[in-house]
């Protein structure tokens, strides 16, 4: 099962929502249950903006509060892939992307502040292909907090995501990510990445009248 954690970012300046997105036909699955996705329809959020599931088969979907996860059927035990993407509020709006960057820094460093992750390495660059304040990140560390097989038996995460405020709402916008999960003892392998990349090429942003 997937990290139900949303994006911890700093508590006096970050606000968590409610559940604002609309899954079209789709809208009775809040809750804590996974059903299979059936269809790419736009996932529309009323902060402006849309997703669509990622490609590939196997893709199993839930809403859970302000966040839309995505579940991916992979045979074994030995990699694992998810999706999440969570609708975020800032206080006051980010002069320009370099606070921005360093907001969402906080926020990555403060989430993986525990005993169990180590080698924890984290990148960010700013990524302005739909507003200005859009920040790329990667981040990878080592989970020894899952797998009590052994004591040297860890479980190898990367996260390759993207924060993106409304070009119009700057005070609105979006953490959308994927994350992929690897035995220690197996090499890092391609996965299915591409099928995670695009689910965060299909972020769009619209208006919102009012």
């Amino acid at each position: 099962m997937p990290d139900s954690k949303a994006l911890t970012m700093r508590a006096a300046t970050m606000l968590s929502l409610g559940a604002a997105f609309c899954l079209c036909s789709s809208c009775s699955l809040t809750g804590n249950r996974y059903f299979p996705v059936t269809d790419h329809k736009e996932r529309n959020s009323t902060l402006g903006f849309s997703i669509t599931p990622p490609a590939g088969s196997g893709w199993y979907e839930k809403l859970q509060a302000n966040t839309l996860f995505y579940l991916k059927k992979t045979p074994g035990d030995k990699y694992a892939i998810y999706t999440t993407a969570t609708e975020i509020s800032l206080q006051a709006s980010k002069a320009d992307g370099a606070a921005l960057v360093e907001e969402v820094r906080h926020g990555k460093e403060l989430a993986t502040r525990s005993k169990g992750y180590q080698n924890v390495s984290l990148r960010l660059a700013l990524e302005p292909r739909h507003s200005s304040l859009c920040v790329r990140y990667t981040q990878e560390y080592e989970d020894h907090g899952r797998v009590r097989v052994a004591t040297e038996d860890f479980v190898r995460i990367r996260k390759n995501g993207l924060v993106c405020m409304h070009p119009k709402t700057p005070r609105a916008g979006i953490d959308i990510c994927y994350v992929e999960s690897f035995r220690s003892a197996d090499p890092i392998a391609t996965g299915y990445g591409a099928e995670g990349e695009s689910f965060i090429g299909s972020l769009r942003f619209f208006s919102v009248d009012g």
